[in-house]
């Protein structure tokens, strides 16, 4: 684990670098790596932690959910409002590719967190996913997850960005073949990243922009993101967000999600 306040600034931004710093926030950057990780570590996919005697985490049709990514806080430095301690799980049913639209979001996933570890697991060989489906599940192996922390600047596609830099601006010509500002904010900072915390990243809008009942859904729990070399792929390269209220963050209440995914 690693921590860095500074960030590229593009000479082009320099006349709005106070304004731009303004807007700076804490992310928590998660890296997948081959190394087989265990029931209790920071990972993507595989059987989630789970203590003895509690049952899978099933969908509405009574089908075990797939483990999209386990956190647990003793593992990663998470950004200040995160909590400290325990394990944070993000599930998804296994229909949720063919079945996902905005308004059936709730029904296709699930967040579960322990905010104590207890030992007292069932270590016998879990056998609930024998026959799960896993055509369209974004993750093709099991990957332990390593962290470091990152200070970013107002994302290109969220919301806010239009609180910090005026579009006139943004829309200025940069080169004569008729790239804009714009375009080159951006090549900087889109942050198309798998992360906790910070900014987030969307492949056409913030879907906040339209659905003004969203804007309390002002902090990303989880990003994942399409990335081939890390045999990750959601559809034709999209991302999967779980975005949650701060306040709610702050209470560890987990029950009051936007989950949101889209591909091209």
């Amino acid at each position: 684990m690693s921590s860095s306040k500074s960030f590229i600034m593009p000479d082009e931004f320099l006349p709005i670098q106070l304004t731009l710093q303004s807007s700076i926030c804490e992310t928590t950057i998660l890296t997948p790596t081959a190394i087989q990780p265990n029931t209790l570590q920071s990972k993507l996919a595989g059987y989630p932690y789970l203590p003895k005697n509690e049952q899978p985490v099933l969908d509405d049709n009574g089908q075990p959910m797939l483990l999209l990514a386990q956190l647990n806080f003793a593992d990663i430095i998470a950004p200040k409002e995160f909590p400290t301690e325990g394990i944070l799980q993000f599930f998804i049913a296994q229909n949720c590719y063919e079945d996902y639209t905005l308004e059936q979001a709730n029904s296709l996933f699930s967040v579960r967190y322990y905010s104590t570890i207890t030992s007292d697991l069932d270590i016998s060989t879990p056998n609930y996913l024998h026959d799960a489906n896993f055509t369209n599940f974004p993750i093709h192996y099991e990957q332990l997850l390593v962290s470091h922390t990152h200070f970013e600047p107002v994302s290109a596609t969220d919301f806010r960005l239009a609180h910090y830099i005026d579009s006139n601006f943004l829309a200025q010509p940069f080169t004569t073949g008729g790239q804009t500002l714009h375009d080159i904010y951006f090549e900087y900072f889109l942050s198309a990243d798998h992360k906790i915390g910070g900014y987030p990243y969307f492949i056409d809008e913030d879907i906040r922009v339209k659905n003004p009942s969203f804007y309390k859904y002002d902090t990303l729990l989880f990003q994942l993101i399409s990335n081939d070399a890390q045999s990750i792929m959601w559809g034709d390269s999209g991302v999967i967000s779980f975005f949650i209220n701060a306040e709610k963050l702050k209470k560890r209440d987990f029950n009051d999600i936007l989950f949101y995914a889209e591909d091209y």
